[in-house]
């Protein structure tokens, strides 16, 4: 029953959300006790076609304080930034926790979405936002018609 409310959960959100092509949805669903979940990665593509990936190009790699973790693409490749911006449900932010135990990171040309072991083997769901450096700052217009006209 979760299984089923969590994969409808998904496909509903993602496909509810229009032509969002910045959107990541990444579904890890339990199919052993004993095993990681199986994920899949939900997006649109520039041309509006919805695409499902499902743990294609993932690896398992040791990080620099000996933790193993897994990393799989985004599909990301042309951003400047990448946020998790929605984790569900609320009880697997007790197992995943961001920077410790699953994050992103940047490596050549794309970005990953990494988990340890332990992050691995929950049922979740995580809302991912590719996009640009947003900045409050105004933009910086030089008109000379503009820049004259106050004197």
């Amino acid at each position: 029953m979760r299984i089923l409310l969590l994969s409808f959960l998904s496909v509903s959100l993602h496909y509810s959300l229009g032509l969002d092509k910045g959107l990541r949805i990444y579904t890890c669903l339990q199919k052993d006790v004993e095993e990681p979940t199986e994920c899949n990665l939900f997006f649109m593509t520039e041309n509006d076609e919805h695409v499902t990936i499902t743990d294609n190009g993932c690896f398992v790699e040791r990080s620099s304080n000996g933790q193993l973790r897994n990393y799989c693409p985004l599909q990301c490749q042309t951003s400047e930034v990448v946020d998790i911006i929605q984790q569900q449900p609320e009880q697997t932010k007790d197992v995943c926790i961001l920077g410790e135990s699953m994050g992103i990171v940047k490596r050549r040309r794309d970005w990953f979405f990494w988990r340890t072991l332990e992050c691995a083997l929950v049922e979740s769901q995580f809302e991912i936002r590719c996009g640009e450096i947003m900045t409050n700052e105004p933009f910086n217009v030089i008109d000379p018609e503009i820049e004259g006209s106050g004197q």
